[in-house]
């Protein structure tokens, strides 16, 4: 008597009414299989004589067939599946990875959120990080869903006046792309920042230290940070279209009016009296060459080491033409960076108001500070007059600065001070711990928060690390 067989195939399911045919992986279908024959077997067993030849011959059988559903059930731990259903249910199959690189995501799709201890994962995450890090939120692309991504979604969506859930979601989604996108346009305009910068430093032979290169970068980036704050966006205005500078030289022999082949007024003079006027002498710039400028010009041939003739001799005209294309090329760099901001602007669809306007034409200013006085990138901030201003703390703190630049020029104080913090830009708890240092080391309340009080002490120090290193520079 031959032992019954089972007429299913391995590898393939039994049919089912109104169902798809799923192919079903290889390692299962053979323990699937194996298990429905030692069934059948079993049952044969128990019909025949209990001491018959058959008997014995069957339950052999058996035995290796268990031997071999062991290996089958192993090799299946193996390859990460799951041990088959003996009971021919099949167990669920998890969803095929998200193998797309987080520049090739154009738009978030998905709704992201922890479901139970497991975190949601993958590249639409790193992309969630990277436009909340652009956003200002001090965070890693981590890929996971954690708890400081939770925590700065929330934030983001308190910020935007959203329903707080915590989760990308219908309501927050289209926010977020929209910052996606600017982000992406950001990457673009902060490229073009650098090849002009590169360009500039290429031309001019200029000898740029890491500090000043690590400001300009951080102008660069407050620069399209602007788009992002709606104190400087709402209403926005049209952006202006800024005019391309010319280059400006002197040909002409200034001097004092009277002498043979000699120019003493019209715009060559007013070039030679802001060059003079920048090299810190004192007179009018008025197109005429009067007794100050005179003056101020053989004060600058000495220093220069030039023959003192008072007037623009060839040597004379060589040196403030010299200055004089310094000059074209940092405006030249300022106007680069205005068609980058301006370009920015029209590749998102958006815009500055006049207080926006009025801060990217502050940071304009800065670069080209920064580039003409390289010791500014030694203190704190950049602009040689600016102070903390207002009252500072974490996020929801009332209407407390907890972001942005002054958040920065505070943390860059707190450094030049000694104290290890990060300039990221947000009032994180490391930069409440030193401010409440900074507090016991000044016997002010111990708050952790700027106040009045604390500011004015805050600025006291900014103001004498800045004229110290004035001093040295």
């Amino acid at each position: 008597m031959t032992a019954p067989t089972s007429g299913r195939q391995p590898g393939k399911p039994s049919a089912q009414p109104g169902k798809p045919f799923v192919p079903i992986p290889p390692q299962i279908a053979e323990a699937e299989d194996l298990a429905s024959k030692l069934q059948e077997l079993l049952s044969f067993l128990k019909s025949t004589e209990p001491d018959s030849d058959k008997t014995r011959q069957t339950a052999q059988m058996v035995h290796k067939l268990e031997a071999k559903l062991k290996q089958v059930h192993q090799r299946v731990r193996l390859h990460g599946s799951p041990e088959p259903d003996l009971r021919g249910k099949r167990p669920p199959q998890p969803p095929p990875a998200d193998t797309r690189r987080p520049e090739d995501i154009q738009v978030l799709t998905a709704e992201i959120a922890a479901q139970g201890q497991q975190l949601s994962k993958g590249p639409e995450v790193v992309v969630l990080q990277q436009i909340l890090q652009f956003c200002g939120f001090a965070i890693h692309h981590t890929g996971l869903f954690d708890g400081a991504t939770v925590t700065a979604l929330r934030a983001f969506q308190t910020r935007n006046k959203l329903p707080v859930s915590g989760r990308v979601d219908d309501k927050t989604r289209p926010l977020l792309n929209l910052k996606l996108k600017m982000l992406r346009a950001g990457l673009l305009t902060k490229a073009t920042c650098r090849q002009a910068l590169d360009q500039l430093r290429a031309h001019n032979e200029l000898q740029l230290t890491m500090a000043v290169d690590t400001k300009l970068e951080r102008l660069f980036a407050q620069l399209i940070r602007l788009f992002l704050e709606p104190a400087y966006c709402e209403p926005p205005e049209p952006m202006p279209v800024p005019a391309a500078p010319s280059p400006e030289q002197i040909h002409a022999l200034l001097g004092t009016a009277g002498a043979a082949h000699i120019t003493s007024k019209g715009p060559e003079v007013g070039l030679l009296q802001q060059v003079l006027l920048a090299a810190g002498q004192t007179l009018n710039v008025n197109d005429t060459f009067d007794l100050q400028t005179f003056t101020a010009l053989k004060a600058f041939q000495a220093a220069a080491g030039l023959p003192v003739s008072g007037e623009t001799d060839l040597a004379t005209r060589e040196q403030v033409n010299l200055i004089l294309a310094r000059r074209f090329a940092f405006r030249n760099f300022r106007h680069t960076l205005a068609a980058a901001a301006n370009h920015f602007a029209a590749l998102t669809d958006s815009g500055l108001n006049r207080a926006g306007l009025d801060a990217l034409e502050r940071l304009l200013d800065l670069s080209i500070y920064l580039l003409e006085h390289p010791q500014a990138a030694e203190w704190p901030g950049v602009d040689p007059q600016e102070l903390l201003q207002g009252e500072f703390g974490p996020a929801g703190q009332g209407q407390r600065i907890s972001h942005g630049p002054q958040v920065l020029l505070l943390q860059e104080l707190l450094q030049a001070l000694g104290f290890d913090l990060s300039t990221n830009e947000v009032y994180d708890p490391a930069t409440a711990k030193a401010v409440r240092t900074f507090q016991g080391q000044h016997k002010l309340p111990l708050s952790g928060l700027v106040d009045a009080r604390t500011r004015e002490a805050l600025n006291a120090e900014l103001t004498q690390i800045r004229q110290g290193q004035s001093k040295t520079g």
